[in-house]
């Protein structure tokens, strides 16, 4: 009898244990039979593709997508093969084995347009954010700055609070202002407080980000954007007038040593140095490459 209720608990964990391993079984995606579809795919396929590709997080699919979103993906018309050319290197997508097409292969390449490779840059940038790498993670956080994209949000959220490393934290905070900068659902609060973030994150492209913004931003958030371009322009038109002062002061230095040595020259020996100038110039050479050197 005790045979028998083991047997049936057994059969029934096994009845309960089968539907969750179809369901598994449906959601794994197949990554091969994914790139073998890219060849005949539309673009509104290829973003699809793209997605599903990138959800999976396998690192074999990442030179896939790279290839894809530099033109180095092709398809052979003959093999209905989907490979990578690099020049004259005929590579396959996922294992990076050189492949023999024999002469009868025609290639033709899978295109892609700016929006695609913005999508792309944007999986890229999802698989790799929460890398060990904190390079790697920057330059996922990088890629977001570039891509701005609202979807992007909670997986920006939950890598800077998992983030430890303060270069990567800043950009990861900047890339997020941005994105909420950009977002139609964004409260007006929330769009207010990215403008700093981005004018200490972005750097010297804070500008042309903002003034990006600007057009397509809430009236409420206008002001915030037009003060903050506005300090920077103040900013940048301090710093070239500063810049303006030195490099007229060097110029005139260099003008002045030049004429001290010459009439220096004048005043002892009572003659023209006409090789003057010549002197200066290999002083100046002098002086550039011993700067390379050190």
């Amino acid at each position: 009898m005790l045979n028998h209720r083991v047997i049936r608990l057994v059969l029934v964990f096994l009845s309960l244990l089968l539907p969750l391993q179809l369901a598994r079984a449906q959601d794994t995606i197949d990554i091969p039979a994914k790139i073998a579809a890219m060849g005949e795919a539309n673009l509104k396929e290829l973003t699809q593709i793209v997605t599903d590709l990138a959800s999976t997080g396998d690192n074999s699919v990442v030179p896939v997508l790279t290839a894809l979103a530099d033109g180095n993906l092709y398809l052979d018309e003959t093999s209905g093969r989907v490979v990578v050319q690099t020049g004259s290197a005929i590579t396959d997508p996922l294992t990076g084995e050189a492949i023999d097409l024999g002469a009868e292969a025609d290639l033709s390449r899978i295109r892609v347009n700016n929006g695609l490779r913005r999508d792309i840059s944007a999986a890229l940038a999802g698989m790799t954010l929460m890398r060990d790498n904190p390079r790697t993670r920057l330059t996922a956080a990088q890629g977001f700055l570039a891509s701005p994209d609202p979807a992007n949000l909670p997986l920006l959220d939950e890598a800077i609070a998992a983030e430890t490393d303060a270069t990567v934290l800043s950009a990861m905070q900047t890339a997020r202002a941005v994105t909420v900068l950009s977002s139609e659902d964004a409260s007006i609060e929330d769009k207010n407080a990215a403008v700093p973030q981005i004018v200490s994150g972005a750097g010297r492209g804070s500008i042309t980000i903002l003034t990006s913004a600007l057009a397509s931003a809430p009236d409420e958030v206008k002001p915030t954007i037009q003060a903050a371009i506005s300090g920077l322009e103040q900013g940048r038109a301090v710093w070239a007038a500063l810049q303006n002062v030195w490099f007229g002061v060097s110029l005139g230095s260099v003008l002045l040593l030049a004429a001290i040595g010459l009439a220096i020259t004048f005043g002892v020996m009572g003659v023209i140095n006409m090789a003057h100038g010549e002197m200066v110039m290999l002083g100046a050479y002098t002086t550039f490459l011993t700067q390379l050197v050190i």
